[in-house]
C-alpha cells in the first residue's frame, strides 16, 4: 500500500505523532469550478500553516486537502458537505457535488485514513 498523496508522512522514532489535517488549500479543479465560495471565504474556515507545529515532534501527518474538498476530521458519512449546515451556514457549492465527486473524494477519505493506521502501525512497533 502506498502512502495518501493527499498528505505529508514523516515517519520518525518516539511515540508522540503531530498531524495538522488540514494545513493547505489544495483541491482537485474539478471540485473548485463548483464552489460558490471565494478564497477568502474558504482560508477563514481552512486551517493553513497549522503543519508547522507538528515539527516539534519526529511523527508528521500534515493534510494538503482543503476540508472543501474532503473534511478529514469528520466521519466518512460526514466528510463531503452537501447543504450549508454541513458547513458552518456556508454556501459551499455553486453546483453541488455529482456522484462521481463524491466517491473520489470519499476513496481520498479512505486512503488518508489507511496511511494513518499504517503509520500508526509503524509507531507501535517503536
Amino acid at each position: 500500500m502506498s502512502l495518501s498523496p493527499l498528505c505529508i508522512f514523516r515517519r520518525g522514532s518516539g511515540p508522540i505523532i503531530g498531524a495538522a489535517i488540514h494545513d493547505a488549500h489544495d483541491m482537485r479543479a474539478r471540485v473548485e469550478k463548483r464552489l460558490a465560495l471565494d478564497e477568502q471565504e474558504r482560508l477563514r474556515e481552512e486551517d493553513p500553516y497549522t503543519g508547522e507545529w507538528t515539527q516539534i515532534v519526529k511523527t508528521q501527518i500534515v493534510g494538503l486537502r482543503s476540508r472543501f474538498e474532503v473534511d478529514l476530521n469528520r466521519p466518512r458519512y460526514e466528510a463531503v458537505y452537501q447543504t450549508p449546515e454541513d458547513a458552518w451556514g456556508l454556501g459551499v457549492w455553486d453546483t453541488p457535488p455529482d456522484e462521481q465527486m463524491i466517491e473520489t473524494s470519499l476513496r481520498e477519505y479512505d486512503d488518508f485514513y489507511e496511511s494513518v493506521e499504517a503509520v500508526e502501525s509503524v509507531e507501535t512497533l517503536l
